[in-house]
């Protein structure tokens, strides 16, 4: 009876070494989350205004050009709130010309005669919300880039927010 006994104690000590064994260390085995390790827990807002404005300022410099290239002169060209551009001091003479331009360079924008050489042009909202989402894509994956480079393990990055301009970037153990 001893023997058998013997063998029970022998299994039971294999069985916790093997446990033992297989259990550390276990910071290698288990992802421990911001929860239990710590970190950084950053949120980010883009400044989806800002990319609207630079979307502006480039159409405003190639339909400068295209005007200059064209011989058709103007006294200026502004960008106005929410996706407006104004065109000044258009020859009235030329007003077919100016407009033919205004069509090719601006495509679906609506734009409006405002008599007297003057022309308004606004963005289209699809135009508009496709400029932000790019912007915050092109954020996200700039930081993502970043993020990686670091080597940080299991990382977080993704948009968060109603309307999609925020950026959730986690980061365990840093």
């Amino acid at each position: 009876m001893n023997r058998a006994l013997a063998y029970k104690f022998g299994l039971i000590a294999a069985i916790a070494a093997l446990a033992a064994f297989f259990s550390l260390p276990p910071s290698e085995r288990i992802s421990l989350g911001l929860d239990l390790r710590g970190g950084a827990h950053i949120l980010l807002q883009v400044d989806t205004d800002s990319a609207i404005g630079y979307q502006l300022e480039l159409t405003q410099s190639r339909l400068g050009q295209e005007l200059k290239k064209l011989g058709l002169t103007y006294e200026s060209i502004a960008p106005g709130l929410a996706g407006v551009l104004e065109i000044r001091g258009t020859e009235p003479a030329r007003k077919d010309d100016v407009r033919k331009v205004l069509d090719q360079q601006l495509g679906n924008w609506e734009i409006s005669d405002l008599d007297s050489g003057s022309w308004r042009a606004v963005m289209p909202p699809t135009f508009r919300d496709y400029v932000k989402t790019s912007a915050v894509d092109a954020t996200l994956t700039t930081i993502r880039n970043r993020v990686d480079a670091l080597g940080v393990s299991e990382p977080l990055t993704q948009k968060q927010g109603i309307a999609g301009d925020r950026i959730l970037v986690q980061l365990p153990g840093v």
